[in-house]
């Protein structure tokens, strides 16, 4: 369900390696939530998640900005609707 793959890549290693881990950290929630894990526990894998997510949100579009791309503030905008939707 959620697995990288290459083709997702933006070519840019310190960003697909903070998508890798946005997708580990998801995998790991969905498979707690499967096999039933207690509550806390998917509080604190949900938190982490959130937490990562929101870190490399501010990082990427930090890196949008500076390097001038064109569509930083639609890519911050679907940021920011990602973040609605994980609270």
């Amino acid at each position: 369900m959620f697995e990288w793959r290459p083709e997702y890549s933006v070519q840019m290693p310190d960003i697909d390696a903070q998508h890798q881990r946005i997708f580990v950290l998801a995998a790991e929630l969905h498979r707690a939530l499967v096999e039933g894990k207690p509550k806390p526990a998917l509080e604190r894998m949900l938190t982490s998640l959130v937490d990562h997510a929101n870190l490399h949100f501010a990082y990427e579009e930090r890196m949008m900005r500076k390097h001038l791309y064109p569509e930083a503030d639609a890519h911050a905008l679907g940021h920011d609707q990602l973040r609605a939707r994980m609270l």
